[in-house]
């Protein structure tokens, strides 16, 4: 995929995110607590995940949950989980990988461990090409409640190793803290 189409996709998921922001306080939301800087998202879509609060910022809308990297960063670098109903993780999976509009996604089927337990997942993953920005995507696919929670997880890489482990390792957490209920 050329770079400004992966450039132009992470924009418009990101104004996604952004333009259809939700208070967290509203009524009938999502919960939301912090505790000593970390932070636990708790879905009505019957899952939760943990964030550190110091460098993610948390963004509501329709159908999911945007975890928003604040802290220094090549580009934009954030999760988002969303729940869709009555579908097969394979096709959602597939569904997105097809978004990204590239013949060098890599798919496959492989557990996701959530809250000690091993749960069967479909994954979706495109690298940054030689010359491009250093866009990252992740996609993995989940069955869950009759339907499927999705965790997109975008990345622009720096090359600067400290800087790009810090927002792998932040982003990490949120994805192997994922517990569902």
């Amino acid at each position: 995929m050329k770079t400004f189409e992966r450039i132009t996709r992470s924009i418009m998921v990101m104004a996604l995110v952004f333009s259809a922001t939700v208070m967290v306080a509203k009524a009938g939301a999502d919960k939301t607590t912090v505790v000593d800087g970390i932070g636990t998202y708790q879905s009505k879509a019957g899952w939760s995940v943990k964030y550190d609060a110091d460098l993610i910022e948390v963004n509501e809308f329709d159908d999911g949950v945007g975890f928003v990297y604040t802290g220094e960063c090549a580009g934009t670098c954030m999760v988002v989980i969303t729940n869709t109903p009555d579908k097969k993780a394979e096709y959602v999976r597939d569904d997105i990988a097809a978004s990204w509009g590239s013949d060098n996604v890599e798919k496959y089927e492989a557990p996701l461990y959530a809250d000690g337990a091993e749960v069967n997942a479909y994954w979706a993953y495109l690298g940054a090409s030689e010359g491009d920005d250093g866009l990252y995507e992740t996609a993995i696919a989940v069955e869950h409640n009759n339907g499927v929670i999705l965790c997109e997880c975008i990345d622009h890489m720096s090359g600067n190793e400290m800087m790009d482990m810090q927002v792998c390792d932040t982003l990490s957490m949120i994805i192997d803290s994922i517990a569902f209920n």
